[in-house]
């Protein structure tokens, strides 16, 4: 009978626990992997920001981060990175492993949340110079070139036969007939092997180089910084051919000549948008890498013999397309050819932070690049504004590059005949990162069926009276008729009403697919986009073509611009299916992703159709609207702030608002207003318009204005209002932990220096959950303390300290802090308190000068609790003049005169050596001494002290009280008892702590010890 509850018990724990043990590890993490000279990479896509550290073995590799994970190692398979041979996660998943025959970590480093580690190839040094600074997540600096001195210790020796092929004259091959044939190729198939290093008795003279590898030219470079914007000049000795690749936050540039692009001395200053630059090992050529801000433009512009690349104030498009033609029937098999003039030969590069393959093809003819993107079955060809880049979707293609022009093919067909039916081929709609996603052939909507005969009222009353008239079993058969009618005619509210109707009757009506795909558009139309997103997400709904179209508007609106992009991707071929008057919907938010994915192609393709077939002047203003901002990133001020101000007066009151708000974003950014004037009208327009994602947009910007204006409580509560108005919006998310560094940032350089003390405890405790974890978090209490404790706010600087001492701080930042504590408390009369701050910091490690200091405190503190027998136990073994000091006090306080006088005496040796007039100190010491003295009894003394300091003494302020305290039978007259109170006034005590006092004067409270 015992057995069966043990049982149960072990059920219910078994229960309990299970389901924790598996939360730990919900959150799934990809892994990219990418191969280049020398050395792989892998790159975790972290969500949010992650601790690691690395451990480099025999023949492996680990990576240990401080949460666990579920990592994805579906890319691994696929990429089989020659520097890993092997990958392992441990059981806690915290700890990837993977076998690497080097087992050396070249470099890593953050990229934003991303963590990326690069593994060397081989069992010896690698063969590939590693970019001379990492990406960090403190605003970065340029990355130097190395020194050529590294580059050739690390360049492996050719081998004989290398050598001489490369000696060799290259074969011209024959023309084809409808171009030239390539004459350069770049094989996509993996890289080829390294070759062996050069033999250990090579002598070490010929591995030396000059500044400059004899094989490459050096390439200054000139950096101009400009307001939001960042220009480098690569100034090449001769005209060399160039191409630019802008991939989200990073930009791919190469030239056709190698080089050695040099920085010089600017490369510690503030790049603005530039966040870093990389030059990354090529086998031709020369590439670099720029990392940069989301959103930053990009335009490439030649000016003789300089390639100028503007980065954050450029239109970024190029001014001559390179026209592609499909050649289905060429000699040596099909291929697209596009017929550009000297054509440098391509530089392959695996994307590290995307994990494709691309090829880079630099131009020579400047602003020669492409426009609109192309997309083919097995290629992808993205809008460039110099040169060419193909995205490979099959690794059996090869591009090659002729005088006359360039040519890709493949080992196989590439399938030209479907490029015509692929979706993005003329949609406009450029490829989803990572790959496009082929279309899903099945549907669940036919919303052109459901509308009925186009007659609303009609159709619509004769749908309720078949529900009427319908026994009840079979009533809800007619109301679901009716739903699929009224979302396929936008009646959405009224679509939902029913269905809660039919569920009351049939709580599993959403088991049919079908329903739940209908009631999911429903609520996306009913801006009800949390509901929306649980329907439209559902295992049961990913395969469908058509709801792609909708969950790409749902991601748009819940400003997840990748995830929008997939899916418009994946559906886009079902557009034509959907009712006419339904279509500029999707139009504009595919125009709405692209513009903010900086595609400015895709978006002002999509403008022009809405232009044309908007279908209501509501949806043509859109159109504008978006055009308007296309010409505001791009640089055509002029006519973005015309289109804005025509669109403020719109009759439509969206769209006079987006018109007003996005208006103001520009004059500000062109100073044609000032901060206040701006606040101003993004007020009123708080108070005009309620409702849906610009309200997100206006009360996040309301915010950022107040902050930069100085009305830092104004900015932090619109923030917090903003986040707790849109708690589910993914980017309402990001605000709200973006919000710590704000709330941090207030407290540090220029806003801490404008705001008042008092202004900033009040923020402090107003928004105090804000504060950082870690480092950053006690460093801005402690800056906040210092300053409170600068206007003797001495109570309010000991409640920031007595949280960190307590909850925030550990080991000897513990207790230099509850020192600091300490202070406060008894420069504020509390020595209860300070003894108490103390004990609770204690530490056995602290060094010697914290552990002195930390006692002469406790010692002053118990003394004003009037235990002095303990205060002078705590003296012991210390020694100097303010142990001396404050020993004579509690001496004196405990009414031990001739201890008193003793601890005096020591002070009196130094006064008998000393020449010149007494100081006023020391004739105090003399009057106590005298004091303690005579109320010992000590005659002996006080006659040895009239000896010595009789004439020293005489004419000074204390000679009356010196005659009266040395005189004998005198220490019972109301004389000596008045001037022993009035000298026992001046007590070392105040001294001891008015040093403090006077340091906190001079200095921060964080710098006393």
């Amino acid at each position: 009978m015992l057995r069966f509850p043990r049982v149960l018990l072990a059920v219910l724990l078994l229960l309990t626990v299970a389901p924790m043990a598996f939360a730990a590890i919900d959150e799934r993490v990809n892994i990219r992997f990418g191969d280049h000279e020398g050395y792989s990479r892998a790159v975790f896509d972290w969500g949010a920001d992650v601790g690691f550290k690395i451990e480099e073995g025999n023949g492996s590799v680990s990576i240990h981060f401080d949460r666990p994970a579920d990592f994805d190692l579906s890319h691994y398979r696929a990429r089989a990175p020659r520097a890993m041979t092997g990958v392992e996660v441990s059981d806690d998943g915290k700890t990837i492993t993977f076998t690497a025959p080097s087992g050396q970590v070249l470099k890593q480093f953050r990229l934003g949340t991303r963590v990326v580690v690069d593994i060397a190839r081989g069992a010896g040094k690698p063969d590939a110079p590693a970019p001379a600074k990492m990406a960090s997540p403190e605003p970065a600096r340029m990355a130097q070139p190395e020194s050529a001195r590294e580059e050739a210790s690390r360049r492996p020796k050719p081998h004989p036969a290398a050598s001489a092929a490369k000696a060799a004259p290259r074969p011209q091959p024959e023309p084809a007939k409808q171009a030239p044939k390539a004459v350069a190729k770049a094989a996509p198939a993996p890289a080829p092997e390294p070759q062996p290093e050069a033999p250990a008795e090579t002598p070490a003279a010929e591995t030396e180089a000059p500044a400059v590898p004899s094989d490459r030219v050096r390439v200054p470079v000139i950096v101009e910084r400009r307001p939001d914007r960042t220009i480098l000049r690569f100034a090449w000795p001769e005209k060399t051919s160039a191409v630019a690749l802008h991939r989200g936050e990073h930009i791919w540039l190469a030239f056709g000549v190698e080089g050695e692009p040099d920085f010089g001395a600017q490369s510690d200053q503030d790049l603005g948008p530039v966040l870093t630059v990389f030059r990354e090992p090529a086998q031709k050529g020369t590439l670099v890498r720029i990392d940069v801000v989301s959103g930053a433009a990009l335009d490439v512009i030649a000016d003789d013999n300089e390639w100028i690349i503007d980065i954050g104030g450029g239109r970024g498009r190029a001014e001559k397309t390179v026209e592609f033609e499909s050649q289905a029937d060429a000699q040596d098999g099909p291929r697209i050819y596009a017929p550009v003039a000297a054509p440098s030969d391509p530089i392959i590069v695996d994307d590290p932070m995307i994990g494709d393959r691309i090829a880079l093809v630099p131009l020579m003819e400047p602003g020669h690049g492409v426009r609109p993107a192309r997309a083919f079955v097995k290629l992808d060809i993205p809008e460039t504004p110099q040169g060419v880049a193909i995205r490979f979707k099959t690794l059996d293609l090869q591009v090659d590059a002729d005088p006359d022009g360039l040519a890709i093919s493949g080992t196989r067909t590439l399938n030209l005949s479907a490029e015509a039916k692929d979706p993005g081929a003329d949609s406009g709609l450029p490829p989803a990162l990572g790959g496009a996603i082929r279309p899903s052939e099945r549907s669940m909507m036919d919303l052109a069926a459901w509308r009925g005969s186009g007659n609303i009222v009609d159709d619509r009353h004769s749908l309720m009276v078949r529900i009427s008239n319908a026994p009840p079993a079979a009533r809800n058969a007619e109301r679901r008729a009716y739903v699929r009618f009224l979302v396929a005619n936008g009646l959405a509210a009224e679509a939902l009403g029913v269905m809660a109707r039919i569920e009351e009757e049939d709580p599993r009506a959403d088991l049919d697919p079908v329903y739940r795909a209908t009631r999911g558009v429903a609520n996306l139309l009913a801006g009800r986009f949390d509901d929306a997103n649980v329907d439209l997400t559902h295992p049961s709904l990913m395969e469908a073509g058509d709801l792609s179209l909708f969950r790409g508007i749902l991601a748009e609106r819940r400003r997840d611009f990748i995830e929008a992009r997939r899916q418009f991707t994946h559906g886009w071929s079902r557009l034509n299916d959907l009712p006419e008057d339904m279509r500029p919907r999707f139009r504009i938010a595919l125009a709405q992703t692209a513009l903010h994915l900086h595609d400015f192609g895709t978006a002002e393709e999509q403008v022009g159709k809405l232009l044309q077939y908007a279908g209501s002047a509501s949806r043509h203003e859109d159109a504008q609207l978006i055009a308007a901002q296309i010409n505001d990133r791009t640089g055509d001020v002029e006519e973005a702030e015309s289109l804005y101000a025509t669109l403020a007066e719109s009759i439509h009151r969206d769209i006079r608002a987006r018109a007003r708000f996005l208006e103001t974003n520009l004059l500000l950014k062109e100073d044609r207003i000032n901060l206040s004037d701006a606040v101003e009208r993004m007020e009123r327009l708080r108070f005009t318009w309620r409702g849906d994602i610009f309200e997100f947009d206006l009360l996040k910007r309301l915010g950022e204005l107040y902050i930069d204006s100085g009305r830092y409580r104004d900015g932090m509560m619109v923030m917090r209002e903003t986040v707790d108005r849109f708690p589910n919006l993914p980017e309402a998310q990001r605000l709200a932990s973006q919000m710590n560094n704000v709330f941090a940032s207030l407290f540090e350089g220029r806003h801490a220096e404008e705001m008042s003390p008092i202004t900033a405890m009040g923020l402090y405790y107003d928004f105090r959950e804000l504060t950082p974890e870690g480092g950053r978090g006690d460093r801005m209490i402690r800056r906040l303390a210092d300053r409170l404790a600068a206007v003797e706010l001495l109570d309010e600087a000991a409640k920031l300290l007595e949280h960190q001492v307590r909850h925030r701080l550990k080991g000897d930042e513990r207790a230099r802090v509850g020192t600091r504590l300490a202070v406060l408390y008894l420069l504020d009369g509390k020595p209860r308190e300070a003894i108490d701050a103390l004990r609770s910091s204690r530490n056995l490690s602290m060094p010697e000068e914290l552990q002195r200091e930390r006692r002469l405190l406790e010692a002053r503190g118990t003394t004003e609790l009037g235990q002095y027998d303990r205060a002078l136990l705590l003296l012991n073994g210390l020694s100097g003049d303010d142990v001396n000091d404050v020993r004579t006090e509690i001496l004196w306080r405990a009414r031990k005169w001739q201890q008193a006088a003793t601890s005096l005496s020591d002070r009196l040796v130094e006064i008998r050596s000393s020449r010149g007039p007494l100081a006023r100190e020391a004739r105090q010491d003399i009057l106590r001494f005298a004091i303690a003295s005579s109320l010992a009894g000590d005659r002996q003394a006080l006659e040895r002290l009239r000896d010595d300091f009789s004439s020293r003494m005489d004419g000074q302020p204390e000679w009356p009280a010196f005659q009266i305290v040395t005189a004998e039978d005198q220490r019972d007259s109301a004389e000596f008892r008045n001037l022993a109170a009035e000298i026992a006034q001046v007590d070392r005590f105040e001294a001891f702590m008015s040093s403090y006092r006077e340091r906190l004067r001079k200095q921060p409270l964080s710098a006393i010890n």
